[in-house]
């Protein structure tokens, strides 16, 4: 054998001997407990929904699945975590596209969703939603508008931290409408429609998970839904667009990995989730919070397509509105 062949062949030995290694320990996983991050507080929808989805998927996977909560910088704390991770499977990020799409746009490192995660597949999807005391005498946007300019400095409108989609869907009102609005920052979106159900503020934009069963009992009132069309347990509010505000996204709640990962381990994350959206426990139950469980067979491409168009669209409402951490 010529001698210089044999450094060639020692090196395709050592690749296929690491890419064997590679495949069987795909092949192996999971081996060990996964670990979901969740961008909110506990008890947030945020949260609830990966218990929700993490238990079904821990059964079928045959690994303790934990939930994490990282709250802080409107989800980019729990972003950086994810992304630092290794790329094994091991960890994962439930969000919702908005967080996802949001804070790239904030980051004060380069961030682009479409290249540093991995998407794998929509769990629902809901609206945000305008909400006031069922007692106040505001029933519209246009009512908030004329009790926001009368007010003596205006009117604070209460939402789940700064950067985030309920801050840029206020400031977003706020421009369309020519009002004095003011964003009052809570840890949570949940905390926010606390102090609304208290008296300590008269507004408050929020996912709808954390009110519909404030709405239900009656303890609530939403005056607006943010998507472009009208929520189906809430089919008597009209949509912002219907009343003059030009906004549409929608939420969507989904489960993604750093990118990186294994192809494979990201189809098996994919096929579990799925299983779990279509058990009726948990269809029903996202159901009963004001959500829509997603199709029955979305793909990672899919999910990887509609984060990178929320991208664009959360990108233009920021830079309209003006939109700033500090």
């Amino acid at each position: 054998m010529q001698t210089h062949v044999l450094p060639r062949l020692l090196s395709l030995a050592a690749a296929l001997a690491l890419a064997a290694g590679a495949s069987a320990q795909t092949a192996a996983w999971p081996s060990k407990p996964i670990r979901i991050v969740a961008p909110a507080a506990a008890g947030s929808g945020t949260d609830l929904m990966a218990r929700l989805v993490g238990q079904p998927m821990q059964a079928a996977l045959g690994q303790p699945v934990i939930v994490e909560n990282r709250v802080g910088g409107g989800g980019s704390l729990a972003m950086a975590a994810v992304q630092s991770a290794p790329p094994d499977g091991y960890t994962l990020v439930l969000s919702t596209d908005a967080t996802i799409a949001i804070q790239p746009h904030f980051a004060k490192t380069p961030f682009d969703p479409s290249k540093d995660l991995a998407p794998i597949g929509e769990i629902a999807n809901f609206a945000l939603v305008v909400v006031v005391r069922a007692d106040s005498p505001i029933n519209s946007l246009a009512d908030l508008a004329r009790a926001a300019k009368a007010a003596p400095g205006g009117m604070p409108y209460g939402m789940g931290g700064k950067a985030t989609g309920g801050h840029i869907t206020g400031e977003t009102i706020r421009l369309a409408l020519n009002i004095p609005l003011t964003a009052v920052a809570y840890p949570s979106a949940a905390r926010a429609v606390a102090d609304v159900l208290g008296g300590h503020v008269e507004v408050a934009i929020s996912d709808s998970v954390s009110i519909a069963a404030h709405v239900k009992s009656g303890k609530l009132k939403a005056i607006a839904t943010a998507a472009a069309a009208r929520s189906r347990c809430l089919p008597n509010t009209p949509t912002l667009q219907e009343q003059g505000v030009p906004f549409d996204l929608p939420y969507s709640y989904g489960l993604l990995a750093p990118a990186g990962t294994p192809a494979e381990v990201v189809e098996r994350l994919n096929k579990e989730l799925l299983a779990a959206l279509a058990t009726p426990a948990v269809r029903d139950r996202i159901v009963a919070d004001c959500q829509e469980p997603a199709a029955a067979a979305n793909t990672p491409a899919d999910f990887a397509r509609q984060v990178h168009y929320h991208w664009s669209r959360w990108g233009k409402l920021i830079r309209d509105a003006g939109v700033q951490v500090e």
